[in-house]
């Protein structure tokens, strides 16, 4: 989790949006997995209000379904 906080901060610094989106998917997903639903609902909801407005029902989809091989995190 340190090194995903620390990839958002600089991803932020740099102003890479794409590296910010990942990051808040990948540190959501880690605290979904580690069982920390308020950490993950809240990187989820960043990542739907600042990339997905109109997505309202994001933050509740990315806990209830594991969409981990669906992403490609390289394109």
């Amino acid at each position: 989790m340190k090194h995903g906080a620390v990839a958002l901060a600089l991803a932020e610094k740099m102003g890479e949006s794409d590296a910010v989106k990942n990051a808040l998917y990948l540190l959501g997903e880690a605290e979904n997995l580690r069982g920390n639903l308020d950490g993950a609902r809240t990187h989820f909801s960043r990542l739907q209000r600042d990339f997905f407005p109109e997505a309202t029902y994001l933050p509740g989809f990315l806990l209830a379904v594991d969409v981990r091989k669906l992403v490609n995190l390289h394109a």
